[in-house]
């Protein structure tokens, strides 16, 4: 279902997560939609997601041949943080 390979791996870890924690922050049921202008050429969507062990995280990801491809995970911003809790 995920595409991995170095370069996001080593994206996602240097901003302190795992891809496990970025994949559950994306299958989160409860996710919110981010922001995500001014990301690239490609497309991608952003979304505000939950870790199974509680941590929040804004995800950038697109689809590429089926697959989902997680380009960064960091801390979410207060703002996003609020959006998603009062959902």
């Amino acid at each position: 279902m995920f595409d991995w390979d170095a370069a996001n791996r080593a994206h996602i870890r240097q901003h302190g997560f795992t891809e496990e924690e970025a994949e559950a922050a994306w299958l989160d049921p409860n996710h919110i939609p981010a922001d995500a202008t001014g990301l690239g050429s490609e497309w991608r969507e952003a979304i505000i997601g939950m870790t199974r062990g509680g941590r929040l995280l804004h995800v950038v990801w697109t689809e590429r041949a089926g697959r989902i491809r997680l380009f960064e995970a960091r801390k979410p911003t207060r703002r996003e943080a609020r959006l998603y809790l009062r959902r």
